[in-house]
């Protein structure tokens, strides 16, 4: 599974490594190293080679409410293995110390949240890239479980960053700092904080989207052709610019609004076109037209591809222009 945060963490080893190779037989830099600035290069090669990567087939074959779904019940799982997280620490840290058997078990736990929070992080980034530029009316309920999600990364990366001082410092037979244990309970009760504010966030994104997709598919029947064929051979042409069209949105494996429109449009130009010049046997293929803008417009992307494959052989052979 392409794992954002792994190519995040590698990037920015890479970008320190580079930043270090830059300063061989300068000076010694005199101030703290921007480490934040390192970050936010790294993110940003991080999103270049996401937008590169594109999405696996296995979300691209589900329909947009079956990932939508998914990032819900994921979102709940990375709050849950977050609070696990959290209580650990709070736990550990009852008595001011920390022993090499509760860095263990905290560390279990974390390892579970961060998981958790990669396979939501990585299921985001995959509706992002098939419905981002589609789902008008919900993205911004959509955009505050990433931000939630993007506060739990963080907040666990920081829990991983305090356990590697525990590690060190029980590695070598000290007590853990008192600093360190008050950082580690303090990032416990900011995830304890982010879970409270959860609140059903993912239940009502899904709910929301199942609305939009209803609202989508009942604005097709509004739709009226622009342009009809006046022949036969014109009608056909027709159903053919459809397939073409929806194969040319669909070659990026996502779907835009503007692209929905125009292969909406043209969808009901061709079926008017075939219903008028078709003859018996094309005027049925109308109904498959409606039926890939219909799921087209529900998010059903990889049944419209099957069902377009069928549509160009059931319409023949192509007329030349």
């Amino acid at each position: 599974m392409y794992q954002r945060r792994y190519w995040l963490g590698f990037l920015i080893l890479i970008v320190l490594a580079s930043a270090g190779c830059n300063n061989i037989g300068e000076n010694p830099p005199t101030g703290t190293p921007d480490l934040q600035a390192t970050i936010d290069a790294a993110v940003a090669a991080t999103a270049t080679a996401q937008v590169e990567a594109g999405v696996s087939d296995e979300y691209y074959e589900m329909t947009e409410e079956e990932l939508a779904t998914m990032i819900a019940a994921y979102a709940e799982e990375s709050l849950t293995a977050s609070e696990e997280a959290s209580q650990a620490v709070d736990e550990a840290a009852q008595d001011g110390t920390i022993t090499k058997e509760e860095q263990e078990h905290i560390e279990m736990v974390v390892s579970d949240a961060e998981q958790a929070v990669a396979e939501t992080d990585e299921a985001i980034y995959a509706y992002y890239w098939l419905y981002g530029e589609l789902a008008d009316e919900t993205l911004s309920l959509f955009e505050e479980i990433e931000d939630d999600i993007d506060e739990l990364s963080a907040l666990t990366l920081e829990l991983v960053e305090l356990l590697d001082e525990v590690d060190q410092a029980l590695g070598n037979g000290l007590e853990v700092a008192q600093e360190t244990i008050e950082q580690m309970q303090s990032t416990a009760s900011q995830i304890q904080s982010n879970v409270g504010n959860w609140q059903g966030k993912g239940e009502a994104w899904v709910a929301a989207l199942q609305a939009e997709l209803e609202q989508r598919a009942s604005l097709l029947s509004e739709i009226q052709p622009s342009e009809v064929a006046g022949n036969p051979r014109e009608a056909l042409l027709s159903a053919f610019g459809y397939v073409d069209a929806v194969r040319e949105a669909l070659a990026d494996k996502k779907l835009t609004s503007p692209e929905l429109s125009d292969i909406t449009q043209l969808g009901v130009n061709a079926m008017a076109s075939l219903d008028a010049f078709g003859g018996p046997q094309l005027q049925n293929l109308s109904g498959n037209i409606d039926a890939i803008s219909t799921q087209l417009a529900r998010g059903q992307i990889s049944a419209a591809q099957s069902g377009l494959g069928a549509l160009e052989t059931a319409l023949g052979s192509r007329p030349s222009r």
